[in-house]
């Protein structure tokens, strides 16, 4: 929480909330809030760990487990703790993967891009956006004369405007998913690379624990969607990713070491991303 405010102090700081802006303007500040918090190169955004922010320290987990009615307070059974140990274990190494840094990052296109591009724009642009449309209409001439008109001046709004709808959307992203939260099933659809790392996930435990395959991940009659795509749109507010086949490549054709359980992931995901 207190990175991300860093980041946005410093790039809206400057910004008087009565100016006016432009959609494209408030993109371009978006984008430079996202690049100080997930990384401003690829280099960065691939070496990024989000662990900390996921996951509690170890010497926690037993409080938040408790806090939140995973576990109660009295104390578990050896089998039951080991097992826990070891799903815990095994979603630390999920996280710290290159696979999930990308996925997480398609995720964050998709959220911000129907903040941004979706929601702020129809809302915070909604009566600017109608007057720009009669400023395009062309004029009427009776004549075979070729009237130049103006190029229309992009529609402005005041930054106070925008973030009152940011507000608004804050407590529709907070919401669980009664009802459905449209922020999760627009990132659930549109980022189809998700439902491929969670076949990823769910082949990776059962074949390294049977007896722990009830991760109950749901995978679609058709099998899991693997392609891979660019970033989706180009909206200035969305952080442009390579395809990540080479790398995915590169890392399963590694050589097997004390890391293997980790290789074995990398090698379940590059083959899910080849069948694109």
């Amino acid at each position: 929480m207190a990175e991300v405010e860093a980041a946005v102090k410093d790039v809206f700081g400057e910004v008087n909330p009565r100016e006016d802006i432009t959609h494209e303007k408030l993109s371009e500040l978006t984008l430079a809030v996202r690049k100080r918090v997930e990384g401003a190169t690829s280099g960065e955004r691939r070496v990024r760990k989000w662990l900390p922010y996921l996951l509690p320290p170890r010497e926690q987990e037993d409080f938040v487990l408790q806090e939140s009615g995973v576990l109660s307070a009295t104390e578990a059974s050896p089998q039951s703790a080991a097992t826990l140990r070891h799903l815990l274990d095994e979603t630390s190494d999920l996280i710290d993967s290159p696979s999930f840094t990308h996925v997480f990052s398609l995720l964050n296109n998709e959220a911000f891009s129907h903040l941004i591009d979706t929601k702020c724009a129809t809302e915070a642009f909604k009566g600017l956006s109608q007057a720009q449309k009669k400023d395009q209409s062309p004029p009427f001439s009776s004549t075979a004369t070729m009237v130049p008109v103006a190029e229309p001046s992009a529609p402005k709004t005041k930054l106070a405007s925008i973030l009152a709808v940011i507000s608004r959307q804050s407590h529709v992203i907070g919401n669980g998913t009664n009802p459905p939260n449209e922020y999760l099933s627009i990132m659930e659809r549109e980022v189809r690379e998700l439902e491929a790392f969670a076949a990823v996930i769910y082949s990776s435990n059962f074949d390294l624990n049977p007896s722990m395959s009830m991760l109950g991940t749901k995978i679609g009659p058709e099998g899991p969607s693997t392609a891979v795509e660019d970033a989706p749109g180009g909206e200035a507010s969305i952080i442009e990713l390579p395809i990540p086949s080479a790398e995915t490549a590169s890392v399963a054709n590694a050589e097997p070491n004390e890391a293997g359980r980790d290789f074995g992931f990398e090698k379940a995901w590059g083959k899910a991303v080849e069948q694109s």
